[in-house]
């Protein structure tokens, strides 16, 4: 039997609902034609961005009406991040908002392959996960995964990073 959301709970989906549906609407039709120079090869990550946001965001107004709650009532009890015991965040999870974050950031000086490979294998040490075969495994996976779909499938090159690109540079003259 399905858990009923209470009416509270429905509300607040059914704003999150809207909200990221205006949101995508809005990227749709207006940022991407007005900001990124209109549909096309150029835009295909944003408009794949626009389609996720719109169809999920529709899910969960379709579940607010139907009256399923969006999160499970033991959800603090089954994910570490969600119980915070009425403090702040824990530092774990602020950790990993700024190994991402120097990810970003790094892109444009050492590339998506350095930075990506550094910041999954230090995600993972965050975690906990300390075995280096398995993180060596899953961080190259990744990376494989991420060429395969973004340069090859979508045809849109990742990111090489200005000291790479010096470094290939010098390397050639």
């Amino acid at each position: 039997m399905t858990p009923t959301a209470t009416k509270q709970e429905r509300v607040r989906d059914a704003v999150a609902g809207v909200t990221l549906l205006a949101f995508s609407l809005a990227l749709w039709f207006v940022l991407i034609p007005r900001f990124a120079g209109g549909h096309g090869d150029h835009t295909t990550l944003a408009e794949i961005a626009a389609f996720v946001i719109g169809g999920l965001s529709t899910l969960l107004i379709v579940l607010a009406a139907l009256g399923i709650p969006s999160a499970s009532s033991t959800a603090t009890e089954d994910d570490p991040f969600l119980d915070v015991g009425g403090g702040g965040e824990p530092p774990r999870l602020i950790l990993l908002a700024l190994v991402w974050g120097l990810f970003v950031l790094g892109l444009g000086y050492a590339g998506f392959f350095i930075c990506g490979a550094l910041a999954v294998s230090g995600s993972f040490f965050l975690l906990g996960i300390r075995q280096p075969l398995r993180i060596a495994a899953w961080t190259a996976g990744a990376l494989v995964v991420s060429y395969l779909v973004f340069d090859l499938g979508f045809k849109l090159a990742l990111p090489s990073g200005r000291w790479i690109d010096a470094l290939v540079q010098a390397a050639g003259a």
